[in-house]
């Protein structure tokens, strides 16, 4: 035996004599750290209602979606020739070299971004489809219904209307408008193009005079300064997400961001905060309106529409007297408009849409990245322009109360080691968030909406679990603690159980209340979820907690052959299903099966505590064993069968009624990227039910772009189209 050998058994030795001697202590504190420790290496939760495998960063299945070297680009190697501050514009012509433009030569001006509005009366569907152009204006209707296919085919279609110019011959101008569009040349050539955002103080007077008026304990000398006294029952919220970032993939490329959230802000890890549908839309519908989607139908979504009837938590706020504020930094794939209508009138007190998608429209750029991602705007990181934008309504709020919702795109919504980019400035943006004193009178939610739902990391059991586990945390004024301490322990205590996008919505509405311990008992029950400053059962279900049974992580799984009949037969029902639904669609070829992919049965059993079972986080499918009845309906339930399977174009059933024929060139260029779907269904009385939606887990670009329906997009591929799909 070698002397590495011989050295690292010892080690192994002493390791083990000193773990097994302190688990013998049960009193002793460090064995009580060091048990909470082993087992989350295990699970991401183990209680008696869920049950969630762990897989670490270095588990053999993972390992090569965590980049190495964070990703990095350049949006721009020269410093900008105008900054915002404040409500001026500043212009910094000594830098004009660096643009290769004597300083004497430079010329700018600056052009005011305006939203163009449609009537609700003549509101129709083709509202974002007819535009114009003159010379100092685009103006085009208000709503955006691009689908993905032609958002970026059409991006200088967009409801913007860009304002005379006007010519910047100061080094501090103010500006009165929302946002402007600054253009620098040399009289011949344009050498330089941004896009700046600020907050007008007549946007929010009459909430900032009414909470004054209503203040209450300002001395003569604060009375005199015009300064607010800050209420700790109207802390203002921010809500900052990040799309399609999961917590293990925040783990393993943003690492830097996760320590600091935990170690240096203390704030809290909800481990298992499981969502409730899809995509973006649905999963932040539960989190802003507390519906699911059938709810979001019938209460405001009939039909593809708008969002202004829909009861979005931010207009609560608004009315309780809270400036409101909304900005993501993709306009194209936004929350309530990638595929979708958005909004006829402006949702909040401050939209930074206008000014994004002008932003989007003349300087969006992929960072020398190549393709069309949404990487840069000018010279800034997309994910830092919208962190800015955060931090300086921090800045102009930090005397009045105010709700505000930012989600970034850019890096993070296609490939899975691209959030390593999103590291380094989430870091920068934290501490400057801390550095400004934000956080004593802020509750902040920092959340994404689910993992990456595409690549290979999908075709992997820890992708499937990692797309239905985003990250979510929230850091409280440090005053919460002591001034609510039963509702600290339960914020505490929920980080180690069951939570959706639910229980978020109930939370932001206690702390609209400040319904945080006893005022709560006063509110009314909402039809999900349940408040987090109030525990959360031990014993929760995904059924207790509103999630689809197709999106559950709890259940307990475990392989089964490819040939297994089940898996067959689930796959067929599920494309027959399938193309029943897509005969409303004659544009959309049939589906048929060509593979299935993952082999995996759930068992109907509701899981129990481990039973001191042990478990190693490196095989691919952890082994459990549970002894408990499912709840009502055991006679009913025999098997859940999760299901991936591939579609190629050279199985899809072509008939003579359509007439249609399609070329061998299109056939080989679609062959090698089928779709990949998976469902959830159950079988029962020798046939099968699905549970919920069908999830797409491979992207399908422009396949689809025949038809407008967001949902069948995912499922149709068009006839007469060309099959070379766009990544």
């Amino acid at each position: 035996m070698s002397l590495a050998s011989v050295l690292n058994e010892e080690k192994s030795h002493i390791c083990r004599t000193e773990v097994e001697a302190l688990m013998n202590a049960e009193s002793s504190p460090k064995a009580s750290l060091l048990r909470a420790e082993r087992e989350s290496r295990a699970f991401v939760l183990d209680t008696p209602g869920c049950v969630i495998p762990a897989f670490a960063a270095s588990h053999p299945s993972v390992a090569r979606f965590r980049a190495r070297i964070p990703k990095k680009f350049f949006c721009s190697l020269q410093r900008p020739l105008t900054e915002a501050e404040g409500l001026f514009l500043l212009l910094h012509k000594d830098r004009a070299t660096e643009y290769d433009i004597r300083e004497d030569h430079l010329q700018c001006e600056y052009q005011g971004i305006a939203r163009v509005e449609q009537s609700f009366e003549n509101f129709t569907i083709s509202c974002d489809r007819k535009f114009r152009w003159n010379y100092f204006c685009i103006p085009v209707l208000l709503c955006y219904f691009l689908t993905s296919s032609t958002a970026w085919k059409h991006r200088d279609k967009l409801p913007v209307r860009l304002k005379r110019k006007i010519k910047l011959t100061e080094t501090k101008t103010l500006i009165e408008e929302d946002g402007v569009m600054v253009t620098c040349h040399d009289g011949t050539f344009i050498v330089y193009r941004n896009v700046h955002y600020f907050l007008q103080p007549r946007r929010s007077k009459k909430k900032r005079d009414r909470y004054k008026k209503n203040s209450y304990g300002l001395s003569e000398k604060e009375e005199r300064c015009g300064k607010l006294v800050f209420r700790d029952r109207e802390a203002s919220v921010l809500v900052m997400g990040i799309d399609s970032v999961s917590r293990a993939n925040m783990r393993r490329n943003m690492p830097r961001t996760f320590r600091l959230l935990k170690d240096d802000l203390g704030a809290l890890d909800f481990h298992a905060f499981n969502k409730v549908a899809d995509n973006t839309n649905p999963n932040m519908a539960a989190s802003l309106m507390g519906l699911t989607q059938e709810e979001l139908k019938r209460t405001c979504q009939p039909v593809n529409t708008i969002f202004d009837g829909c009861p979005l938590i931010w207009r609560n706020f608004s009315d309780a007297g809270y400036v409101t504020v909304y900005g993501e930094d993709v306009p194209s794939v936004g929350i309530f408009h990638h595929g979708r209508f958005g909004f006829l009138r402006e949702p909040t007190d401050y939209y930074n849409r206008p000014s994004m998608l002008a932003s989007d429209r003349y300087i969006r750029h992929s960072g020398g990245q190549g393709g069309d991602a949404a990487l840069c705007q000018g010279g800034a990181k997309s994910i830092s322009v919208i962190y800015d934008y955060s931090l300086s309504v921090a800045e102009a709020f930090k005397d009045l109360p105010y709700f505000a919702l930012y989600w970034s795109t850019g890096l993070t919504h296609t490939v899975v080691e691209w959030a390593s980019a999103a590291d380094e400035p989430s870091v920068e943006y934290l501490r400057k968030l801390n550095a400004s004193g934000a956080l004593e009178h802020t509750v902040v939610f920092l959340l994404s909406d689910h993992g990456i739902r595409f690549g290979d990391i999908r075709a992997t059991y820890a992708g499937l679990l990692e797309e239905r586990l985003p990250f979510f945390f929230a850091l409280l004024p440090s005053w919460f603690r002591h001034s609510y301490p039963r509702a600290w322990e339960s914020l505490e205590t929920n980080t180690r159980r069951l939570v959706s996008n639910f229980d978020f919505h109930v939370t932001l509405r206690d702390i609209l209340f400040a319904g945080y311990e006893e005022a709560a008992e006063s509110l009314p029950p909402l039809a999900h979820g349940q408040s987090l400053f109030h525990e959360i059962p031990l014993n929760r279900t995904c059924e207790d907690a509103s999630i689809p049974e197709h999106y559950c992580t709890c259940e307990h799984t475990h392989r089964v052959d490819a040939s297994d009949k089940r898996l067959r037969d689930a796959a067929d029902f599920v494309v027959e299903q399938l193309n029943r639904m897509l005969l409303d669609y004659p544009d959309c070829a049939q589906l048929n099966v060509e593979q299935r992919r993952s082999r995996r049965v759930k068992s109907p059993q509701r899981l129990t505590s481990r039973e001191g079972k042990g478990h190693d986080s490196f095989s691919d499918l952890p082994d459990y064993t549970r002894t408990s009845a499912l709840r009502n309906n055991t006679d009913v339930v025999q098997s859940i069968i999760a299901v991936q399977y591939s579609i190629t174009e050279d199985q899809i059933n072509i008939t003579s009624s359509y007439d249609t024929i399609i070329d061998q060139s299109s056939l080989t260029s679609f062959r090698n990227r089928g779709a990949q779907l998976e469902a959830t269904v159950r079988q029962q009385d020798n046939g099968f039910e699905l549970t919920s939606d069908v999830s797409r887990i491979n992207q399908f670009g422009n396949q689809s772009q025949c038809i407008e329906d967001s949902f069948y997009m995912r499922f149709c591929f068009c006839r007469e189209l060309d099959f070379d799909l766009v990544a």
